[in-house]
């Protein structure tokens, strides 16, 4: 089984990847359309790079969307979806990386919670993989989650509590965080290693970047999978680039503190 994953992944990261690993100036071109249902208020999305400070607005005609993005390598962008509501604007982000093609989406207002705005992919294989691998990880942790559902709607009732059994609600409810992100960063470490490509590079650098969600020996973790995998893999990729900035800040803040 584990001898296929390998496979299946090196497959994917050749076909996928290849140009971009061996000529890294090669500009990519991504075509992003689709439709945008129920939604009879919202005119434009907005699509934002993750790590630079800029917005592209891509107007909505006729319940659609097209747009083109030239770029010099596939990377991360968070797409915002405005809404009108009463007293304002409120927008739903979603994470969508440019690749080279098409990547086809759909968003539509949740049947089951008007407050809502869901998407569904149609195409675009890089993006079909991260998609792939968030649902695998909220797999592996749907039943701590339950748990912690259980334990938050306990909380809830605080005033029907007493003070020793809303501190060992509290101390549960941290104990099954520990879980989730420790589940989390098992999943991501292998998969990374198993399965090279921009999808996992980017699951790396989250857990990299994140403040407080993450331990010290989590993110140490994460780093020395980006040293020995990622960063000869990426050179001049923007995520690399990053990691560089994170690694000489902490070198900075050990060194000060000798």
């Amino acid at each position: 089984m584990k001898k296929t994953l390998l496979t299946l992944c090196a497959l994917f990261f050749i076909v996928q990847f290849t140009a971009q690993n061996e000529h890294p100036k090669k500009p990519i071109q991504c075509t992003l359309r689709g439709e945008v249902r129920d939604l009879p208020n919202t005119y434009y999305l907005i699509l934002e790079p993750f790590f630079e400070d800029r917005q592209i607005r891509i107007p909505i005609h006729n319940g659609e969307f097209e747009y083109v993005l030239n770029c010099d390598y596939g990377i991360l962008y968070r797409l915002k979806v405005p809404r009108e509501i009463s007293g304002g604007t409120a927008f739903h982000h979603f994470n969508i990386f440019s690749e080279e093609g098409i990547v086809d989406l759909t968003f539509y207002l949740d049947p089951n919670d008007e407050h809502e705005v869901r998407y569904q992919l149609n195409e675009g294989p890089i993006n079909m993989e991260n998609e792939r691998l968030g649902k695998k990880q909220n797999e592996l942790v749907a039943s701590l989650l339950d748990s912690l559902t259980l334990v938050e709607q306990q909380m809830q009732q605080a005033s029907l509590i007493p003070l020793d059994k809303m501190r060992e609600l509290q101390r549960e409810r941290e104990r099954i965080y520990g879980s989730i992100r420790q589940k989390q960063v098992d999943f991501t470490l292998q998969n990374a290693k198993e399965c090279p490509n921009i999808v996992s590079y980017w699951a790396i650098v989250s857990i990299a970047i994140s403040n407080n969600q993450f331990s010290q020996s989590q993110i140490m973790d994460a780093i020395e999978v980006y040293k020995t995998i990622y960063a000869p893999k990426f050179p001049n990729h923007p995520f690399t680039e990053r990691m560089k900035a994170l690694i000489n800040s902490m070198e900075i803040v050990k060194e000060e503190g000798r």
